[in-house]
């Protein structure tokens, strides 16, 4: 891994990590920077502890990149340095996430109008202080229990008003790196009981 070399200034980009609520696999990040004067290219460093960074990629002269096969449920930290032919700059300031999340499926995936239920949701890369929301103006997430790195518990609250149809389900870590389970919920109307049977036949 090239050093970073004194000689050229030191990258003052402002990184940040993209949150990107769209269908996506686990195991990335998106990162955008501000441009450094003078600046060739960069290179975006990455580790599982703050400041050990044990691999690199030279991403060329741009301000974004998608760094892919990270290690799923592992905090990893990431800087950047610019670099030109008088050498490479000192590190960026560091951002910290997980890898993107990964949703698969729910259950039950089916819902009521006018209900509380409880719902599983399985995938990858769930962690705590992640924010759950459901893309229907009638329902509200009123809780999210993460119980492990591939499955969350949620409680949603189903309006009667809600509209009936597919929903989007999008989770966000707190670094701000989001995806969404398309269609992951159902809302429906209540089902329609079988009536019951009549009483109080009389022959007359």
């Amino acid at each position: 891994m090239t050093r970073p070399n004194p000689r050229l200034a030191v990258c003052r980009a402002v990184l940040v990590i993209i949150a990107v609520s769209i269908p996506v696999s686990a195991g990335e990040v998106n990162l955008s920077w501000d441009p450094s004067v003078n600046a060739a290219g960069y290179r975006v460093h990455r580790g599982t502890a703050t400041g050990d960074y044990l691999t690199s990629s030279d991403e060329g002269n741009t301000t974004t990149a998608t760094i892919p096969n990270l290690g799923d449920c592992v905090t990893w930290y990431f800087a950047v340095t610019a670099y030109n032919t008088a050498g490479e700059s000192g590190y960026s300031t560091e951002v910290v996430s997980f890898p993107r999340a990964m949703l698969s499926a729910a259950a039950p995936s089916n819902v009521e109008r006018g209900t509380q239920t409880s719902i599983t949701v399985s995938g990858l890369n769930f962690r705590p202080g992640d924010v759950v929301s459901v893309a229907n103006p009638g329902v509200e997430v009123a809780s999210v229990a993460v119980d492990s790195c591939n499955q969350l518990t949620l409680t949603v609250t189903v309006a009667t008003s809600a509209p009936t149809g597919a929903a989007d389900v999008t989770i966000t870590h707190p670094s701000g790196v989001a995806a969404t389970g398309v269609g992951l919920l159902i809302i429906e109307d209540p089902a329609v009981a079988v009536p019951a049977a009549p009483t109080g036949v009389v022959v007359d």
